[in-house]
């Protein structure tokens, strides 16, 4: 078998160490005050895990599968039983960016062959979903079947998204209003207000933008911030 050899030294002992295969043999040792040899080999074998993945973010990894596919199968009992041939349900974790929000949502996607889809974000890591909180925030029969039928439909519903807007704080432009908005780093694109305090279906509760703006070149997005260095008013 390979081996290396390295010669190290102390004060008072020299060492040559011979690395075989997973073992560390030790041998050759001398004993510099007497220069006397001493004859047996100490073989110095490395702890087990010292080259083997981190057990423990492995099994985070297989407990995190496993609230997963928990979730998964608690979405299938809730789909109608027509329905559950023709749908597959995917959940996953997804950082979430906005300090006033969980850092961590449950993400729940639901696609139909029909094409159409939904998803269900709850504020929470995957091992805090209870199916309490998964009854509350899943859609209901009606927009199940329209979604396998290949029909829109909102989820959750207009209504629930617009709860809280009139409490939010006044903005600098109204709606119909002409700006620029910043969709690079030095890029800037004319565009016209068409909401103020606009939200979609997958964000997490409580999360909103100040403005959705429909840009010339067709484009439709949002203003993350109500600043200049992100939208501002067009020159006349």
């Amino acid at each position: 078998r390979p081996q290396l050899q390295v010669i190290a030294e102390s004060p008072k002992k020299s060492y040559r160490i011979v690395i075989e295969g997973p073992s560390l043999l030790l041998d050759n040792i001398i004993d510099q005050s007497t220069h006397n040899k001493i004859p047996n080999q100490h073989e110095l074998r490395p702890p087990k895990a010292m080259f083997l993945p981190n057990n423990n973010a492995q099994a985070e990894k297989d407990a995190q599968r496993q609230c997963f596919s928990r979730i998964e199968g608690w979405c299938i009992d809730k789909i109608p039983e027509n329905l559950r041939s023709e749908v597959v349900v995917t959940v996953q974790e997804v950082q979430c960016g906005d300090p006033n929000c969980a850092p961590v949502d449950t993400l729940i996607t639901i696609l139909f062959n029909s094409g159409e889809s939904g998803m269900v974000a709850l504020p929470m890591e995957a091992r805090e979903v209870t199916r309490e909180e998964l009854d509350h925030e899943f859609p209901t029969v009606d927009v199940l079947t329209k979604w396998h039928a290949g029909e829109e439909a909102e989820w959750p519903p207009e209504d629930d998204l617009n709860i809280g807007a009139p409490e939010m704080p006044p903005l600098r432009f109204n709606v119909g209003q002409n700006v620029l908005c910043r969709v690079g780093p030095t890029e800037w694109h004319k565009g016209v207000i068409v909401q103020q305090w606009y939200r979609e279906t997958t964000w997490p509760a409580g999360a909103w933008a100040p403005y959705k703006v429909a840009l010339e070149d067709g484009r439709s997005i949002f203003a993350p911030g109500d600043m200049d260095q992100i939208i501002k008013a067009a020159p006349p």
